[in-house]
């Protein structure tokens, strides 16, 4: 599960990053240029636009990108979930989805009341409330990892609190775009 940021430019879909992203990303560095250049139209006018944005990506093996990776989660099926429910409309297809402030902010928001809940939960308390169940739920699947609210849960919560929070300064949204992809 990824957190993307690339450079906002007007009118394009998540698809359309998408189809810009995986053209670039077989090309090598030197040839960005004379690809973008034999493109006509309208896709010529959106390529030139990542110009200063197209980067060299990966560990083992380099590739172009226009996104910068910001977030990553393994197995956090809540916060999956809550960006299949806010983001995606209930569509889970490992699909690029744009998220907004407004959702990243929802989400802070959630983990900050569940984190409230985690000594209640660890110590098997009595819930003074809503519980997790209406706040973060959990969700089964494959490659989804655990459903019990254990120190796993409030583990990804907290990451989850740091992730968004470093999102939340370190991104300009008149400028910037983010968006979500879980891949299984």
């Amino acid at each position: 599960m990824m957190l993307y940021r690339s450079k906002k430019v007007k009118g394009l879909t998540a698809k359309d990053y998408y189809k810009v992203d995986s053209t670039i990303s077989d090309v090598p560095k030197e040839a960005f240029k004379s690809v973008r250049e034999s493109i006509k139209g309208r896709t010529k006018e959106t390529y030139s636009q990542f110009d200063e944005v197209v980067k060299e990506r990966g560990k083992h093996f380099s590739w172009l990108s226009i996104f910068e990776d910001i977030g990553y989660w393994r197995k956090a099926n809540q916060i999956h979930t809550y960006f299949v429910q806010e983001c995606q409309g209930g569509v889970d297809e490992c699909q690029l989805t744009k998220v907004s402030k407004v959702k990243l902010t929802k989400l802070m928001s959630l983990c900050k009341q569940a984190i409230a809940l985690k000594e209640v939960y660890l110590n098997d308390g009595i819930v003074q409330g809503k519980p997790l169940e209406e706040i973060l739920p959990t969700a089964s699947g494959f490659f989804f990892g655990g459903t019990e609210f254990n120190e796993w849960y409030f583990n990804d919560i907290e990451e989850t609190i740091e992730t968004i929070s470093k999102v939340l300064k370190e991104t300009d949204f008149k400028t910037q775009t983010i968006f979500y992809r879980s891949s299984w």
